[in-house]
């Protein structure tokens, strides 16, 4: 026989996921900080209501509608075209300002050394209703002038808010 049931607990939280990557959108980011480039997402993999993404305009953009602490997982492959060395970075931006805290960065060696990289963006931000976000790639050095390209089936971002999660009561 089963013994009486306690209280229930309280109640648990939500987990809000926006996944975006690429089907055709590429860009050169073997430019100058100054002219950095915005990172596109032309494809939707999944996307929850508090996220606003349009994947024809303004694709590098992402808002959210809730605010929140929001876990951000960006990889942006890269395709180094040029034999002499290449040193990309990334940085997320929010409203239009870089959070250098974000700043990750690749090296890759040349053509014939495998040309394929990828810069890797994993952080926690708290974002407010109406923030949006992007991505942004340079160079951060490069030996070479050659086209430095994103890679459509290496880049992706991954964005999650978990909101009213239930805690655990600590020791007494």
């Amino acid at each position: 026989p089963a013994g009486p049931s306690g209280p229930a607990g309280p109640a648990g939280g939500s987990l809000d996921h926006c996944n975006l990557n690429k089907s055709s959108a590429t860009e050169n980011i073997n430019v100058a900080y100054a002219s950095r480039v915005s990172i596109g997402f032309d494809n939707t993999v999944s996307k929850s209501s508090i996220f606003t993404h349009s994947t024809s305009s303004n694709n590098q953009k992402v808002t959210v509608t809730a605010d929140g602490f929001y876990h951000i997982n960006a990889s942006i492959g890269f395709d180094n075209t040029g034999s002499n060395r290449f040193l990309g970075k990334a940085s997320i931006f929010k409203n239009g300002s870089e959070i250098t805290q974000t700043r990750s960065s690749a090296y890759n060696r040349g053509s014939g050394y495998g040309d394929e990289s990828n810069i890797q963006i994993n952080t926690v931000l708290e974002l407010s209703n109406g923030d949006y976000i992007e991505i942004f790639a340079w160079k951060d050095d490069a030996d070479q002038t050659n086209a430095v390209n994103t890679i459509t089936s290496e880049t992706q971002l991954v964005i999650t808010r978990t909101s009213g999660a239930a805690a655990a009561a600590g020791p007494a």
